[in-house]
């Protein structure tokens, strides 16, 4: 990977890490604090060491949907998320179709998200969630 100051980074040639590889990006004398965000691929998660940050290839965890309940006239839709992975939850009428609507989007934080979505009067509705 090659992260430049703005802190974006690539993948030269479409290269994929394997599991486990892991790539120094900081080295210090004492680290204090952490990056406010970080676009990593979904596989790639950072571990803020006493004094460095290290990049480190991860098993891709699909996500979990929690059996959906009702509550007060709603549906709960949760899932648990990681840490600093960005989420898209998308609905759909028809599963026939290609046109999914925009529901929400987020950044996990780690513990169990949950969603409510009204009831509606279209006979089903079907939601996904997508990492980005």
């Amino acid at each position: 990977m090659t992260c430049k100051a703005t802190s974006s980074c690539t993948r030269p040639g479409g290269f994929v890490p394997a599991l486990g590889d892991t790539f120094p990006v900081l080295t210090c004398g004492s680290r204090v604090g952490t990056f406010d965000a970080l676009d990593l691929p979904a596989a790639v998660v950072a571990s803020y060491g006493a004094s460095s940050v290290v990049l480190s290839a991860a098993p891709v965890v699909p996500v979990e949907i929690s059996p959906v309940s009702l509550s007060a006239g709603r549906f709960v839709l949760a899932f648990r998320s990681r840490s600093n992975q960005t989420y898209t939850i998308q609905r759909s009428d028809d599963l026939a179709t290609s046109n999914w609507i925009l529901f929400t989007n987020f950044t996990g934080d780690g513990g169990l998200n949950q969603f409510f979505v009204p009831v509606t009067e279209a006979p089903h509705r079907f939601f996904r969630v997508r990492e980005p």
